[in-house]
């Protein structure tokens, strides 16, 4: 029996339709959740979660804010709810998984499609997401750069033409 770890960094909606899959894939788990304080007492009446752990603080998962957890407790996997299996958007919950006790990572997209990644790929995931991100920016730069004068000059012609 596996000892499971369930991120809840998504909707309880979300945690409905993986619930189950979760289960599947790891062969009735024993799973614990970790959540912000507003939602522990709905977690509570699942019936197939055993703990559930308030996280201490009130702002969103972050690698500077740990969770608090009993002495020597440990997990085999974590999984962290994302929207999609990219991780886009939930940088700062991968991150911070990399701090818990746990020996693998997992994240688990909207339709419940369960994927490992390792820590080394939350990095690099990050890495590139950042180099998009910058790329992005650069290219919407020269594009403006380029267009702009080009916009202005077809203005000037088009207003200077109708008058």
């Amino acid at each position: 029996m596996f000892n499971i770890l369930i991120v809840r960094s998504a909707p309880i909606q979300q945690l409905d339709a993986s619930l189950s899959k979760i289960k599947q894939k790891f062969d009735n788990p024993d799973i614990s959740i970790l959540s912000h304080e507003h939602a522990i007492k709905l977690l509570n009446k699942y019936e197939c979660i055993n703990k559930c752990i308030t996280y201490p603080f009130k702002e969103s998962f972050d690698v500077s804010r740990k969770a608090k957890f009993d002495d020597g407790e440990s997990f085999d996997h974590a999984i962290v709810m994302v929207g999609n299996l990219s991780g886009c958007g939930f940088q700062n919950v991968l991150f911070f998984a990399l701090t818990l006790p746990v020996r693998k990572i997992w994240i688990c997209n909207l339709i419940g499609e369960i994927t490992q990644i390792s820590r080394a790929g939350i990095i690099l995931k990050s890495i590139r997401n950042q180099a998009f991100k910058f790329l992005a920016l650069l290219s919407t730069a020269v594009f403006s750069v380029v267009a702009f004068p080009f916009l202005f000059c077809f203005l000037k012609c088009k207003s200077s033409s109708s008058v």
